[in-house]
């Protein structure tokens, strides 16, 4: 198994070579150690990718490969909260709100390994005076700016949130809302 798991991680350290994909397709295959197995049936990055705000704590366990960890504190009141540790330092977290039967999710990650140089935040100041116009800002216009692809990391029924890591360790987070598409809010280090 662990020749296999060589081999492959070999394989695709090779085609990213081969093929030139992005920092952030780099530092995320580079991510899964050799002695670190992956639990469950997803890396983080696709975890999130794979649940809905609307599915149960069986659901999520099925879609997960393995069961979640209840780590609701004891001052929650009407939600429970729950961790998919999927590798050492690595996880799909959700709150599951028991009245409306919603799911908010959230992913953990060393921000190293979403790191891109492509990343540039140099015009992000314009964001403020645009972010509240008619037109608002969608994540087109995050992308276009920004020059590369963020990193889907929360997810709930009413927005999606992305993040993005430049060369220098800056980062950017901004969620939109799903019916207007439009940045609902963002912030960070840059």
């Amino acid at each position: 198994m662990k020749k296999i798991t060589l081999s492959l991680l070999l394989l695709v350290v090779m085609i990213i070579g081969l093929t030139g994909c992005s920092n952030t397709e780099i530092n995320k295959a580079s991510s899964k150690s050799t002695k670190e197995e992956i639990k469950g049936n997803y890396d983080v990055f696709e975890s999130i990718k794979k649940v809905e705000a609307t599915q149960s704590y069986e659901e999520i366990n099925s879609i997960m490969g393995f069961e979640g960890k209840d780590i609701t504190s004891e001052s929650a009141n009407g939600w429970k909260k729950y961790e998919w540790a999927i590798t050492e330092d690595t996880s799909l977290n959700a709150i599951i709100y028991e009245s409306s039967k919603n799911v908010s999710y959230e992913i953990e990650y060393p921000e190293e390994m979403i790191k891109n140089k492509k990343a540039d935040f140099s015009d992000v100041k314009e964001f403020k005076s645009k972010i509240n116009s008619a037109d608002g800002l969608k994540y087109e216009d995050f992308v276009k700016t920004i020059g590369c692809e963020g990193t889907l990391d929360k997810k709930s029924s009413s927005s999606i949130s992305y993040s993005w890591v430049n060369a220098d360790g800056g980062i950017l987070h901004a969620s939109f809302n799903i019916k207007t598409g439009k940045c609902t809010i963002f912030n960070g280090v840059y």
